[in-house]
């Protein structure tokens, strides 16, 4: 640390004034959920010297307006430096300058996985699925949707809830199909329907209820749906064929497989088939995740179970195959989610759960998340980051058709 640094502070940590406190990460304990946090106690001058560090001044220059030696300076500010709640540089500081959002830590582990869960090189996860008996929690802190962060209204919904605007892109369509309902919020706006909901839990069945309480709700798997031909004007699997079976082997399914591909949807074309086995003629049906038109299917390690992204070229491919018309669009772009709005940084984010851990996961920026002690430092994001919900210029929908004739 020399006098003429100029120090900025981490967005990484936050300001607890009321403590006074700076909450700031333990990096070397990262885990695969992230960072556990911990409190580094502040006095007033501290305070002081804390909002002094914008970048622009040097280390001197604030160690002489708050009239410190230099050596009561360097022992109140080293221990920032060291936990990487304050960096420093030769050079005045960008407000967003990358440096200031990473954190030199390990690499971040992949979660510990209960046997069973890959079987001969493909993903088996009907029974972990089956076995979620907590609603709110498991999409709060685990399984975090879109779906979910952005089921109250929302200025990048124009005031509208996801839901709504899913209810929207569906039509008028009575008799809806429901595929994984999550917790219900989206069937909420479902529910002047007919509406069936399908999952394999029968916790998240009951938590769906209670939001929609005149819909239906049927235990049963995307690949094997307890219904009859023809049964649905319209079918909504929003956010969940990521959990559906990835095999190393396409098998019998006519899909063009990318050069080095190594995991297929499998368990996605064997939902599409009977998707298109229970729609009506002129039929629509709107099938959301993660992933690109030809985005290899990749594992996405951090969570308690494998999902994998989508390749949504090769579902359109299967699609056709069973004679539905398929097209392949953002999802906010077909849902109109505005990602110029704004929402709390992923950092922040973090930061907040790992403090208040029940806070529910909202797309909530620094001005509407509700606290209980004042925190200050915390950065907002357009949509075009990620926040407190995934990426969502990440998700793309699979908009299908059955054809009439």
């Amino acid at each position: 640390m020399r006098p003429d640094e100029r120090p900025a502070r981490s967005w990484r940590a936050l300001l607890l004034p009321d403590v006074p406190a700076l909450w700031v990460p333990i990096v070397e304990a990262r885990g695969p959920g992230g960072f556990p946090y911990r409190e580094l106690p502040l006095d007033d001058v501290d305070v002081v010297l804390w909002w002094a560090m914008d970048g622009r001044r040097t280390l001197r220059e604030v160690a002489d307006e708050a009239d410190l030696s230099w050596r009561a300076f360097t022992k109140r500010v080293q221990p920032w430096i060291e936990a990487q709640a304050v960096l420093v540089g030769s050079r005045s500081w960008r407000r967003r300058d990358p440096r200031l959002e990473r954190l030199i830590a390990p690499e971040r582990p992949a979660n510990a996985r209960p046997s069973g869960q890959w079987v001969d090189g493909a993903t088996q996860l009907a029974e972990f699925h089956g076995g979620i008996d907590d609603a709110d929690s498991r999409f709060d802190r685990a399984e975090t949707t879109l779906a979910h962060v952005f089921q109250d209204p929302h200025p990048a919904l124009a005031g509208s809830r996801w839901g709504e605007r899913l209810a929207a892109w569906l039509g008028p369509a009575q008799d809806v199909l429901q595929i994984g309902a999550g917790t219900g919020s989206a069937s909420s706006c479902l529910d002047d329907r007919s509406l069936t909901r399908l999952d394999l839990s029968p916790a998240l069945l009951a938590a769906q209820a209670a939001r929609a309480p005149r819909s239906t709700g049927v235990l049963g798997s995307a690949t094997d749906m307890p219904f009859p031909d023809a049964s649905f004007d319209a079918v909504v699997c929003n956010e969940v064929i990521a959990d559906l079976t990835a095999s190393p082997s396409a098998g019998d399914w006519l899909v063009t497989p990318e050069p080095g591909q190594r995991l297929f949807n499998t368990g996605t074309f064997e939902a599409l088939a009977e998707i298109a086995r229970v729609l009506r003629p002129g039929g629509r049906a709107w099938v959301s995740e993660f992933g690109d038109i030809d985005e290899l299917p990749t594992e996405t390690t951090q969570l308690d179970h494998p999902e994998v992204s989508i390749h949504f070229g090769q579902c359109a491919q299967v699609a056709r195959s069973l004679g539905l018309l398929a097209e392949v669009q953002r999802v906010p772009e077909a849902l109109g989610l505005d990602l110029s709005a704004r929402w709390l940084w992923r950092g922040s984010w973090m930061a907040l759960r790992a403090r208040w851990p029940d806070l529910p996961a909202r797309a909530w920026t620094s001005e509407t998340v509700p606290l209980p002690e004042r925190v200050e430092n915390l950065l907002d994001v357009t949509l075009r980051e990620e926040g407190p919900g995934p990426l969502p210029g990440r998700f793309h929908a699979l908009l299908l058709t059955r054809s009439v004739t």
